[in-house]
């Protein structure tokens, strides 16, 4: 009897923990269906998800064709003005070009700057001649001495051109210095009457019937005419008053 009992105990324990079981697998499968849900609603979800995405890409694409036609037309633009650029160049050249023409075949004008920024070599000037180097001065030494030993005028060095006679360099004197030169005749007749200041005048005649004007040149009495005896650079001339 004892045995007994303690089998039924041990078949309803059996029993019970058999019907746990099989209450715990009827319970872990039910839940299944949920998560098969739960991938079909992922599966539901993904798929707005690519139908966004789409939209997406055919908006970049037609943002790219956008960007392409922009860079087209922008590039058109380009060689357009570039067209136009070369055009207004070669225009302007011509117009230059015939604008120099017509320059250089108009008397008495000269050839404008170029518009564009060229330089145009103008023709070729003749050099202008060069300037004779100077003469050095030529000069003579002039003194004009009175009765008495009266000073009129101490040696003195005159310039004088080429050419000059002694009565040209003593007229010279005439009108640099105070005394007036009386003289008559011209050329080869050309004779000095007297010479006279503010405080002398001494004239041919005046101490005798020998007195007057005499010029010597270089220590030498002159042989001609005042008005003729031309003139060397470093002659020394002296008009003497004789009596």
């Amino acid at each position: 009897m004892r045995k007994l009992l303690i089998l039924l105990t041990i078949f309803l324990l059996t029993f019970g923990l058999a019907a746990c079981g099989s209450g715990e697998q009827t319970t872990d499968k039910s839940p299944s269906k949920p998560a098969a849900s739960s991938k079909a609603e992922e599966k539901t979800k993904e798929q707005p998800a690519d139908a966004e995405e789409q939209p997406n890409d055919s908006a970049a694409t037609s943002q790219t064709e956008e960007n392409t036609a922009q860079a087209q037309a922008d590039s058109k633009t380009n060689s357009d003005t570039q067209s136009a650029s070369t055009a207004n160049a070669t225009t302007t050249k011509t117009a230059d070009t015939k604008q120099q023409v017509n320059n250089n075949n108009t008397p008495g004008k000269t050839n404008p700057a170029p518009s564009n920024g060229q330089t145009t070599a103008s023709p070729t000037q003749p050099a202008a001649p060069a300037p004779e180097s100077q003469k050095p001065a030529t000069t003579v030494t002039f003194s004009i001495i009175g009765p008495d030993n009266h000073v009129i005028l101490a040696a003195t060095k005159v310039n004088f051109s080429e050419g000059d006679t002694v009565f040209d360099v003593l007229k010279q004197l005439d009108k640099q210095h105070s005394f007036v030169v009386v003289s008559r005749g011209s050329g080869a007749t050309t004779y000095i009457e007297g010479i006279e200041g503010s405080d002398f005048s001494y004239f041919e005649f005046d101490e005798g019937p020998t007195s007057g004007w005499v010029f010597k040149q270089n220590g030498a009495n002159l042989t001609k005419s005042v008005g003729v005896t031309a003139l060397k650079d470093g002659d020394r001339i002296e008009g003497i008053y004789t009596k």
